[in-house]
């Protein structure tokens, strides 16, 4: 059995705290630093070898953060999704059981609720836990 407004709700619930605005809130000065960083390589720059050096440089920074924000969101996502494929997983059992249809539903939805309140609590903290590391980085 599956329900096909499971995603929708989802992106609903964590639209409000989203760490996307964390992404935001630190990327966009490290994003501007390290092209402000490439122009001064260009201009500085005295050779092919040198002008490449200096441009990996200017992105370590970025490339770190990003790493970052990639690793404590996907550990985040990955967490979720096992935990929303439980509750998947209760509502196939369910079926597989003769248990009634609008059971199985109500049953499956009040698990992505329960899910997704968990996890929406556990919002703060991963920004938390994003931004002390990103500042660690800077």
């Amino acid at each position: 059995m599956r329900f096909s407004h499971t995603g929708s709700l989802i992106r609903w619930r964590f639209r409000r705290g989203s760490p996307c605005r964390v992404f935001n809130e630190h990327f966009k000065g490290l994003h501007k630093e390290s092209y402000q960083c490439s122009v001064k390589c260009c201009d500085a720059a005295t050779s092919q070898q040198d002008l490449a050096q200096c441009l990996a440089t200017c992105g370590r920074k970025l490339q770190a953060a990003e790493q970052v924000f990639q690793t404590h969101f996907g550990n985040f996502q990955e967490t979720l999704q096992r935990a929303l494929q439980t509750c998947q997983d209760d509502a196939n059992t369910g079926a597989l059981q003769k248990t009634a249809e609008d059971r199985i539903k109500r049953d499956f939805e009040a698990c992505l609720l329960a899910t997704t309140s968990k996890f929406e609590k556990q919002l703060p903290s991963l920004q938390s836990s994003i931004t002390a590391d990103i500042k660690q980085v800077k």
